[in-house]
């Protein structure tokens, strides 16, 4: 097989650094892995040789498998390559056990392999994906499967490739691929990460409580304003109910504080000119004398 491992562990070191920033993740859970008469995908025995019929063998085989797993996550193809760009991420797991693997979910391990296996990713997601699973013999004990050089590869034991129409979503989706003498059980879903909402995980929401803006957020990614406040980035403060909209204003919900020349809890009732006694105002600085009275200052 004609695949590097330094990508792959360059991808990984990327996809820690820049996972903060992406706008979703396509999850891998292998789940078990079946190969009970330890044979490579070409019949022939991972190790050792094969058993006499009177030996207490049962699978045939002297040896065992080292199965290890590489993983190859990209673009949708209609007929998928085996040995494409893995466009959206490729990796290469540690040996995980011998001819069967029961895989549980594990954080990072000393080893590097997490499950499920995460490819974060920073565009909108299209739906749609190739994936390529393939199982491996490694012959070498000593040396990690994601370090040694492809000359010390052993055969291949298990190749799936597949193409998919995937929704965003938090089930997961279960399959079982059966080839020859070998059996993987799998499952994936692809999520938004946090702050990211919609089909596509393309809509950005981040709940705030600041200058710029006070809300939650949507199960669709909209802006759900705090009580209190209201505006396209909820902003804008609601006054103190029967708080005057045109000659009051408020800074903080509830609050109404009177513009110049007005007055009152409701802020509408203007402020009479200085000095005026016996007068009375419709607009601010006015001194409009009542019946009787007269002067500047009607009095």
């Amino acid at each position: 097989p004609s695949f590097v491992q330094s990508p792959a562990k360059a991808f990984l070191l990327l996809a820690l650094v820049h996972q903060a920033y992406s706008s979703g993740v396509f999850e891998l859970r292998l789940q078990s892995f079946t190969n009970d008469l330890g044979r490579d995908s070409e019949g022939k025995c991972c190790s050792g040789m094969t058993s006499s019929a009177s030996s207490s063998s049962a699978n045939g085989c002297t040896g065992v498998c080292r199965t290890y797993f590489r993983v190859c996550f990209t673009h949708y193809q209609t007929n998928v390559d085996t040995h494409p760009p893995c466009t959206y991420g490729d990796i290469v797991t540690p040996v995980l056990g011998n001819n069967s693997v029961n895989v549980t979910d594990t954080v990072l391990t000393t080893s590097g392999f997490v499950n499920p296996i995460r490819f974060p990713f920073e565009f909108s997601w299209p739906n749609t994906f190739s994936l390529i699973v393939e199982a491996w013999h490694q012959p070498n004990q000593s040396v990690a499967s994601t370090t040694f050089p492809a000359s010390a590869r052993g055969p291949l034991i298990m190749r799936l490739t597949m193409q998919r129409w995937l929704a965003v979503g938090d089930t997961w989706e279960n399959n079982v691929h059966r080839d020859n003498h070998t059996v993987l059980r799998f499952a994936f879903r692809v999520r938004c990460d946090e702050h990211h909402y919609g089909p596509g995980c393309a809509v950005t929401c981040r709940p705030r409580d600041d200058k710029f803006g006070h809300f939650t957020c949507s199960e669709q990614g909209g802006k759900v304003c705090l009580p209190g406040w209201t505006g396209d980035y909820c902003d804008v403060a609601v006054c103190a109910p029967g708080c005057n909209a045109i000659h009051g204003e408020c800074s903080v919900p509830n609050e109404c504080k009177c513009r110049m020349g007005w007055q009152g809890k409701s802020c509408d009732q203007c402020i009479r000119y200085p000095g005026c006694m016996q007068g009375t105002c419709d607009q601010p600085w006015q001194c409009n004398c009542k019946e009787g009275w007269g002067g500047l200052f009607c009095n």
